[in-house]
């Protein structure tokens, strides 16, 4: 690589690096903590002096969570992923919750953080607003997708639940009320929670059938509070501050995706394999990932602010689903 190519993508990489730092922390000093090297050695690096080694740049990397190709300019049809392998073991699940705060709480340092949820499945952050719904989420999850060993001659029944994955469920909640977020459901956004419950009730997995009742009770709740956040614009108890836009989306949508942006860097999160989240910063990816949820924002509904009988007609078709429920537990 021409010397001058290399510092040209080694100014761009320490770049996004610097956009992705709080406004309270200094480029320079954090650099220098993280790489273990002097003041004065990572002023050589910033104003291309020094090249950036390999270590150097691993170590960046896996710090700020960007990928590799973040310095390589390469070939537009090559994408480098980070992803978080799940083992079967309840601690590798709250492991996973906890990297979900730790990114939230980075965000809320942003005062310009944005996050574009595109909801195939309800987002994981409301489901804590309604504990024995967040607990068989979780339950369903360990049992049937994690397959952990405890879990697999366990019926559900809320007092099973491990209460460390409601407090982090609470914490996870109270940092995304905080961000700036829009999201896009579909009619089915809530399908895959209405199917979990209807198999695990005619499987004979719940330990009492009016836990069933109960979790199509929530299910329903959980869908009018979302309408309530819609028609405020804010997920916080003071609506004066709006954080929050809700789309409705007549286009199926065939995985989650969340785009985050903070000072003009994305990055993106995909799922795969149910829950499990691989990430990229890749410049061309995620510009493309942001003209399809554009696509899908001119296509789609917005809920929020006077779209009052759009939100009741939303309502009231995911929950005549979750009364096709209702009737085979009764």
């Amino acid at each position: 690589m021409p010397r001058t190519s290399q510092f040209k993508n080694q100014s761009l990489f320490l770049e996004k690096i610097k956009n992705l730092l709080p406004s309270n922390l200094s480029f320079v000093e954090t650099l220098s903590q993280v790489l273990g090297l002097s003041i004065d050695s990572v002023y050589r690096r910033v104003r291309g002096e020094t090249a950036i080694s390999f270590d150097e740049t691993l170590k960046l990397c896996q710090q700020f969570n960007l990928s590799v190709d973040s310095i390589i300019e390469g070939d537009a049809s090559a994408v480098t992923f980070n992803y978080n392998l799940m083992c079967r073991q309840v601690d590798c699940f709250k492991d996973y919750l906890r990297s979900i705060l730790e990114d939230l709480q980075l965000l809320n340092k942003f005062e310009n953080a944005r996050v574009i949820y595109v909801a195939e499945d309800i987002p994981i952050f409301h489901l804590f607003a309604f504990k024995e719904l967040a607990a068989f989420k979780m339950y369903y999850w360990m049992k049937s997708v994690l397959n952990v060993p405890e879990y697999q001659h366990l019926k559900y029944s809320y007092k099973n639940t491990d209460p460390e994955i409601l407090e982090l469920g609470s914490k996870i909640l109270e940092a995304y009320s905080r961000v700036n977020s829009v999201e896009i459901w579909t009619e089915f956004t809530i399908s895959s929670l209405r199917k979990q419950i209807d198999y695990y009730f005619e499987a004979g997995l719940f330990e009492n059938c009016d836990d069933a009742m109960k979790l199509c009770d929530q299910a329903s709740e959980l869908v009018k509070h979302i309408s309530r956040l819609a028609d405020t614009g804010s997920k916080l108890s003071d609506a004066s501050k709006q954080n929050y836009k809700l789309y409705y989306s007549e286009i199926e949508i065939g995985n989650n995706c969340i785009l985050v942006e903070v000072n003009n860097i994305k990055k993106v999160y995909l799922t795969y394999n149910t829950f499990n989240k691989m990430t990229t910063a890749n410049e061309k990816f995620c510009d493309a990932t942001h003209a399809w949820i554009n696509y899908l924002l001119d296509k789609a509904s917005l809920m929020s602010g006077a779209s009052e009988k759009q939100r009741l007609q939303f309502v009231n078709r995911i929950v005549s689903q979750l009364d096709l429920t209702r009737k085979k537990i009764q």
